[in-house]
């Protein structure tokens, strides 16, 4: 094969597609988990930064949440359990449960 007068540089006004990550061409918010276009049909309800409802689930055990039951670090949602394992109070008196102290 010849080419026939077709050079490299006439075919360079071709679209690049720079910046395009996983396939996923959405110019949306980005979920923070997964990384790709969260669009209003698939968001998690009732948290400011836009999740999908199968990636907003608890990172430790993946336990699925809602804005009541979800607990944030580090842009990272966790199930209030976890969180609490993970990053909560530690010490005399932290986490052994209701009642274990005593007030003699």
């Amino acid at each position: 094969g010849e080419r026939f007068g077709n050079k490299d540089c006439q075919m360079d006004n071709k679209p690049k597609l720079e910046g395009v990550g996983g396939g996923d061409s959405g110019t949306g918010p980005k979920c923070p988990r997964c990384g790709k276009t969260v669009y209003d049909a698939e968001r998690a309800i009732g948290v400011n930064t836009p999740w999908h409802k199968s990636c907003f689930n608890c990172k430790g055990c993946k336990k699925s949440l809602d804005s009541t039951t979800m607990a944030m670090h580090e842009e990272e949602v966790f199930c209030k359990n976890c969180y609490g394992k993970n990053f909560g109070p530690s010490g005399y008196g932290f986490g052994q449960g209701a009642g274990t102290l005593s007030m003699g």
